[in-house]
C-alpha cells in the first residue's frame, strides 16, 4: 500500500462519509466536507491537515490514530470525534451541538497530543 493524496475536494450530501481514509500515511488536506454523515473518516492513520467540516450529522472529523493539525469544524454534532491513539494540534472547533472535542478509548501518555484547540 502507498501513500494517497486528497486534495482540495468538497465532499457532501452524502449518507456515510463526506472523505474517508483507509488507512496508511495518507495526507488529506484543504479539503472541505459538509452535510454528510462524518465530514472525515478514517480506519488508522493518515494526516488530515487544513480542512473544514461542517453541517455533518454525527462528527465533524471521527478519527482513530490520526494526526489532525489546522482543521475547522463547526454546526456539527460533535466537532472532533477521537477514538484513540491521534494527535490533535492547532484546530478550530466551535458551535458543535454535542461536544466540540470527544476523546476516548486508549491514548499513549507522552506520546499522543492534545494541544492549542
Amino acid at each position: 500500500a502507498g501513500t494517497a493524496l486528497g486534495r482540495q475536494n468538497l465532499a457532501f450530501s452524502n449518507s456515510g462519509s463526506g472523505i474517508y481514509s483507509d488507512s496508511g500515511s495518507n495526507l488529506i488536506e484543504r479539503n472541505v466536507a459538509r452535510n454528510n454523515a462524518n465530514g472525515f473518516n478514517n480506519s488508522s492513520g493518515s494526516v488530515f491537515q487544513d480542512n473544514v467540516a461542517y453541517a455533518n450529522t454525527t462528527a465533524g472529523f471521527n478519527l482513530w490514530n490520526a494526526e489532525i493539525y489546522r482543521n475547522k469544524s463547526y454546526s456539527n454534532s460533535i466537532g472532533i470525534f477521537d477514538r484513540g491513539f491521534s494527535n490533535l494540534v492547532n484546530n478550530v472547533v466551535y458551535a458543535n451541538t454535542n461536544a466540540g472535542l470527544r476523546v476516548e478509548a486508549t491514548h499513549t501518555a507522552g506520546t499522543d497530543r492534545i494541544l492549542h484547540n
